[in-house]
């Protein structure tokens, strides 16, 4: 190879580059897609091995955010249930995100309202005054319900809710904490819940966060289970 051709080779090189790394700074590399794919193919083998499911593309990459968009089909049952994947990753996925899109959003805010109320009437007994706050993430698929319906502990949920609750701990110690943790698991004890979030806060002039506590069905709580905030 000349020196002539060889110099020509760079300066193709120096051009071409910038316009790749622009076009892969928008669109994606189509390597990672393309493994990403394969690694959400796999992560699905597990998250959805009871039933069918179908990834309906190759993916769209969002440059925002720096990741790629999937859309996919679970064929569960009767029921077809579609949902957006956000993964993240060069050749692994590192981050898998999802959520359904074909939900009954009034019935979920109706559902979480009912829970919500369920839970305070019987936590304001066992420990009053405590519980300011109780939010529930329910996902209902559109169409499986009439818009009449109301919350049972038989409705059937795309999937576990998660759930958060937030304690004002201002005249509990850790070890109270503690112990409204644990009632407040016992409560959930019938309930279709995925994880819940135990927050505390100590009331002041500038309210703030002191413990953090999250546990499922299987959780065994104890004072090792309580995240503390520091300042």
């Amino acid at each position: 190879m000349n020196l002539k051709k060889l110099i020509y080779i760079i300066l193709l090189i120096v051009l071409i580059a910038p316009i790749l790394l622009l076009y892969f700074s928008f669109n994606g590399n189509p390597g990672s897609k393309y493994f990403l794919k394969k690694g959400l193919n796999e992560f699905l083998e597990t998250e959805f091995a009871n039933s069918e499911y179908r990834i309906n593309d190759d993916g769209v990459y969002n440059f925002k955010f720096k990741n790629y968009i999937y859309s996919v089909t679970e064929f569960r049952d009767n029921d077809r249930i579609e949902y957006e994947f956000e993964v993240r990753g060069l050749i692994k996925p590192k981050e898998i995100h999802y959520y359904p899109t074909n939900v009954d959003e009034t019935l979920q805010i109706k559902f979480n309202d009912q829970i919500t109320d369920e839970l305070k009437a019987v936590l304001e007994k066992e420990i009053p005054g405590i519980v300011t706050y109780i939010e529930p993430f329910t996902e209902v698929l559109e169409g499986k319900y009439p818009s009449d319906t109301k919350w049972s502990h038989d409705i059937e949920l795309i999937r576990p809710f998660d759930i958060l609750f937030l304690l004002d701990v201002t005249t509990l110690t850790k070890e109270e904490t503690l112990e409204a943790a644990q009632i407040i698991q016992g409560t959930l004890q019938d309930y279709p819940y995925g994880e819940a979030r135990v927050e505390g806060y100590e009331k002041g002039i500038d309210e703030y966060s002191l413990y953090s506590i999250k546990f499922n069905h299987h959780t065994k709580l104890t004072i090792e289970s309580i995240s503390e905030y520091k300042d």
